[in-house]
């Protein structure tokens, strides 16, 4: 039974003929039929660009002035100006509601609570107000904190003024109020930082211009205004018709209390996604020349990443955002006079939170992938990471195709969800087909390396045919691989022990991380990368490659930039925990963690748990390591030099000790449990484990070059996702750098 079913205005009338089209009309067609433009987020503005209607639930729904919705359809219209009456049940008169239930019927007949339901733009306007009339007033931790609250409390239905005035018996307010209320004088000094003034493109181009006089100055500005010439603002339309006029400025007030009313995401991360998918949206349903030094898509990135308007912070984000809407169009073949509106658009692990993005734009396609996988899958084979299985930060989808698309994908889950083993391969093979088809397209967003005249390029990971295989070639042909080192990038380590005050009072390791910079080969391709491991935990680490790039000082020639090689902007992924731990135990024959001072941490019955502690070293571990040391040292490259580089080495607190001397000085420091830093004891096991990826680099060494090189080329396929084993357990993706 309905809540409402006892209450009523009037009796029912038969359905009129205006009330009849209505019923068959959609929210939009009955929009139009009203006047009322879409701002393009599912609202609709009327002439003087107020948002009077939204569409919920596929109705059209308008706002009353004295507060709350009604719906368009099914005789809304007539609700208007309604006050509710009731039907008493004993006599079947229609009456005032009674002020004070008393019998059981009367009381039954009380609808269930039903909460108000605040006017359109109210939020979006309490936001701004209430951060307007704190600005002066709170410190910078409880700015964050209300932040935080307001981003929270129209999730929740709730609007905080309003109960705190209820609470307190204070008269309520309505929404003109507050729009007529001024924000109270403080004359106590501002101590906020700043935020970055709102510029259009014009200023923001003036302001990145060169700076300062002289030759060398002039033709650094030359340069730059050759590349970015000024543009005046455009002038008036003429002879357009008075319709379009107001369709023009409802478009454009209805812009503009989208951008006043964006609150951006908490992250730079998410700020930046955010950004390069409006613009690549933007891209999509609009012709290339649209790109060009556009005013909307600059406000529209502005309003999600307030720093890219500063000179001192933006570095080169907008110019990244065009230039990766250029990309995509030429992945998908696109001409310039082209543009596609069948596209939707995902921002992985994020279901339909984007600014300037349509929620009928949106979908969520591979978080369902990924939630039907399963939890063995995704935790046994992917590490519980969706950014194993596929890395795409983004993903595109044909509308036309959306559900035949989704349709397969859960046919496929059916018939093959008991068999973990091959079910990711078959969605990954379906997924390669729609892709290839222009259907589909995932996308990995990294940094770009504009600043140094990098332009932004696209590279296909995992959409080899066949599927790329390590081991052989496309002709079946064994692949042969070399590596070495760029110069001063041989793998290196510090040993050496110290007081570090950085890390605390005591004793601890100068620098925590594992680096180096190996060039591959694998048949006439060259590759090379930088890897750093760590210190992460007491178990594990963090494993991460970064791209190097080579800078293009002729493309900013009014920058300082070097045409030298040197690391990437953006990291190159991590490399899966899963599949380290499983090459070390291929190439040692040894756990990753094997005598490196840790045990399961027991329960309340004394059996072991699934956590981790500490343990003492043991003599044999003090002989075990000992012995690892001494042979890493004594590794040599093809020219008789240290093939590993440990900094310090084994200088314990300044004094020079040989390796089994120096581990049984660490050891017994460990076991002590006094006399070192915060950091030691975490310090030294993640040194264990960086001297066991050594130990498996000697070893492949050992069984040939072509299996270091393997062994090197591996490393940067698995923090790039790159599946090698001539299948489809990696999903296909594009990478945009």
């Amino acid at each position: 039974m309905s809540r409402w079913e006892r209450w009523t205005t009037q009796p029912k009338q038969g359905m009129s003929l205006s009330g009849f089209i209505a019923e068959q009309q959609s929210p939009a067609e009955m929009a139009q039929s009203m006047g009322l433009q879409s701002d393009g987020s599912g609202g609709y503005v009327d002439e003087s660009g107020n948002v009077v209607a939204r569409t919920v639930n596929n109705e059209l729904v308008f706002y009353d002035p004295m507060g709350g919705a009604i719906s368009a359809q099914s005789d809304g219209a007539a609700l208007t100006q309604a006050q509710p009456s009731w039907r008493d049940p004993v006599t079947g008169e229609i009456t005032v509601p009674p002020g004070q239930a008393e019998s059981p019927e009367e009381i039954a007949a009380i609808p269930d609570i039903v909460p108000a339901q605040a006017p359109a733009s109210y939020n979006a306007f309490m936001n701004k107000k209430k951060k307007e009339m704190y600005a002066n007033q709170a410190p910078p931790e409880q700015e964050a904190v209300d932040d935080i609250q307001q981003e929270a409390d129209p999730e929740m239905g709730m609007q905080p003024e309003m109960g705190q005035g209820m609470a307190m018996g204070m008269e309520s307010k309505t929404f003109s109020d507050y729009m007529s209320e001024e924000p109270e004088q403080n004359n106590e000094p501002n101590n906020q930082p700043e935020q970055p003034q709102r510029l259009n493109l014009r200023d923001y181009r003036l302001a990145r211009r060169p700076k300062g006089k002289g030759l060398a100055a002039q033709r650094k500005q030359s340069a730059y205004d050759q590349r970015f010439p000024e543009r005046q603002p455009q002038s008036p339309q003429q002879n357009i018709s008075e319709s379009e006029q107001k369709a023009e400025s409802a478009r454009r007030s209805s812009f503009q209390h989208r951008i006043e009313s964006t609150i951006p995401a908490n992250d730079n991360t998410s700020q930046q996604e955010s950004n390069s998918i409006a613009a690549i949206m933007h891209g999509l349903k609009n012709p290339v020349s649209s790109l060009d030094e556009n005013e909307d898509l600059f406000q529209m990135t502005q309003a999600n990443q307030p720093d890219l308007a500063d000179p001192k912070k933006g570095k080169e984000w907008f110019d990244a955002y065009v230039q990766q809407a250029r990309r995509v169009r030429e992945i998908l073949n696109m001409k310039d006079d082209d543009s596609d509106d069948d596209w939707m658009v995902e921002r992985t692990q994020n279901r339909n939170r984007l600014n300037f993005v349509d929620s009928k734009d949106q979908h969520d396609l591979m978080q369902h992938i990924w939630d039907i996988m399963g939890d063995d899958v995704r935790k046994n084979r992917y590490g519980s990471q969706m950014d194993t299985f596929n890395p795409a930060d983004m993903s595109l989808v044909r509308r036309s195709q959306y559900e035949q698309i989704r349709g397969a994908i859960d046919k496929i889950a059916k018939e093959f969800g008991g068999n973990s083993d091959i079910l990711p391969e078959i969605i990954n093979t379906y997924l390669h087909s729609q892709i290839s088809q222009n259907n589909m397209l995932p996308i990995s967003l990294k940094e770009s390396d504009l600043a140094r005249g990098v332009d932004v390029d696209y590279s296909p990971i995992n959409l080899d045919d066949p599927p790329f295989n390590i081991d052989h070639d496309e002709d079946g042909n064994p692949r042969m691989f070399s590596s070495n080192f760029m110069e001063g990038g041989r793998p290196r380590t510090n040993l050496g022990i110290k007081e570090n005050e950085k890390d605390g009072e005591g004793l601890g390791f100068d620098g925590h991380s594992f680096t180096m910079t190996p060039e591959f080969q694998m048949g006439d391709k060259k590759d090379n990368y930088k890897i750093e491991h760590k210190m992460s935990s007491l178990i594990g680490d963090a494993f991460e490659i970064r791209e190097m790039v080579e800078g293009k000082p002729e493309n900013v020639p009014w920058k300082q930039v070097k045409d030298v090689i040197s690391n990437a902007a953006a990291r190159g992924g991590s490399v899966p925990v899963q599949e380290l731990v499983e090459m070390i135990q291929e190439l040692t024959g040894e756990d990753i963690n094997f005598r490196t001072g840790i045990k399961p941490q027991l329960k309340k019955n004394g059996t072991p748990g699934s956590k981790m502690e500490e343990d003492d070293f043991s003599d044999e571990d003090k002989e075990y390591w000992g012995d690892t040391l001494q042979s890493l040292m004594d590794e040599k490259d093809d020219d008789d030099n240290p093939f590993f580089d440990f900094g310090a080495g084994t200088n314990f607190n300044g004094e020079e000790l040989d390796a089994k001397e120096h581990i049984g000085r660490l050891f017994d420091l460990a076991n002590s449990k006094e006399g070192h830093n915060k950091k030691f004891q975490k310090g030294l096991r993640s040194k264990l484990r960086q001297l066991r990826i050594m130990k498996a680099m000697q070893a492949s060494r050992k069984s040939g070059s072509n299996d270091f090189g393997k062994m090197m080329a591996k490393l940067k396929f698995m923090a790039a996702k790159k599946g090698f084993k001539g299948g489809r357990e990696k999903g296909g993706y594009y990478k945009l750098q």
